[in-house]
């Protein structure tokens, strides 16, 4: 799904060529006149072999020419970029991806009922925002998830927690508590072709996604080599992702000081002796009946696993 336009994306070439001599004089770069004093008096009839003049406006001045346009609306794109808007050109190569997801959002659907809506329409409001304010490019946010990527891994992890924080204080309609969203964060190569993305780094950045609990966000170690220190991070050791052959070493950020010990642990690690997941019920005991050995005598009773 596509991003929504920001107000820039929006406005006609009309519209961009008006706004244009404010935003390069705002920028401090040299304008260009719209009334140039020698066209103030009617031209002289061109002449044979001479290029025509530039033709007037019924309102004075000269149609832009296209250098200039193009010079205008360049600048004009990259102060509203500049200034918060959403940007126009995917990031390619060396990238960071973030996958996040609802968990339990089929449960919410069908408990919520009509309330459902608009708890999903919430939902998209802060992550995409949280995306796009630290300049990620939203290529996909199907159903109840998106599938961002970045720059750099710093902004990334910056838009994780900042979408986090905001789903946490949101007030939820409809007596709900939290919205719970599970994300996976990753940094690897990418390509992209008229279809989208493509490469592997995808699929390992959305294992690592589906790995994670609702509230946590999970990095991988080649994320983690370039976060640094400003964000907590708790080793959770090596672990195996569906799909692929070796275990990847996953870190579970510590949010507002909340790390993966503080609820429950994520999906892909063992929970510590004595605990158990709250989705999960406890195993059941094997049933253990008796019967009596032939083969000995007495009536010694020996257990056996039915």
């Amino acid at each position: 799904m596509s991003t929504t336009p920001s107000p820039v994306h929006r406005m006609s070439e009309p519209g961009l060529v008006r706004l244009a001599p404010e935003l390069v004089q705002a920028l401090g770069a040299p304008s260009y006149p719209t009334r140039p004093a020698q066209l103030d008096n009617p031209p002289d009839p061109p002449r044979a072999g001479l290029v025509p003049p530039v033709p007037r406006r019924p309102g004075g001045g000269t149609r832009p020419t296209r250098p200039h346009l193009l010079t205008r609306l360049a600048r004009g794109l990259q102060r509203a970029l500049a200034a918060g808007g959403d940007r126009t050109i995917p990031p390619t190569g060396t990238v960071a991806l973030l996958f996040t997801d609802i968990e339990g959002s089929t449960r919410l659907a069908r408990e919520l009922g009509p309330t459902w809506n608009d708890v999903l329409a919430r939902h998209h409001e802060l992550v995409r925002s949280a995306i796009i304010e630290h300049g990620g490019w939203v290529d996909s946010a199907g159903g109840d998830g998106f599938f961002a990527t970045f720059d750099n891994a710093t902004a990334a992890a910056q838009a994780a927690v900042a979408a986090q924080r905001a789903l946490r204080v949101e007030p939820w309609p409809g007596g709900l508590g939290q919205v719970r969203v599970r994300m996976g964060m990753h940094v690897g190569w990418l390509e992209r072709t008229c279809t989208g993305y493509v490469g592997l780094e995808i699929h390992r950045a959305a294992r690592v996604a589906a790995a994670a609990r609702g509230g946590q966000l999970l990095v991988t170690a080649a994320a983690r080599h370039l976060l640094g220190e400003w964000l907590p991070l708790t080793d959770l050791g090596a672990h195996p992702l569906k799909d692929f052959p070796a275990p990847e070493q996953l870190f579970c950020a510590v949010i507002d000081r909340l790390g993966p010990w503080d609820s429950f642990p994520p999906r892909c690690v063992a929970p510590p002796p004595g605990t158990v997941p709250p989705d999960r019920p406890p195993a059941p005991r094997p049933r253990v009946r008796c019967t009596r050995r032939t083969d000995s005598p007495g009536p010694r009773a020996v257990p056996r696993l039915a």
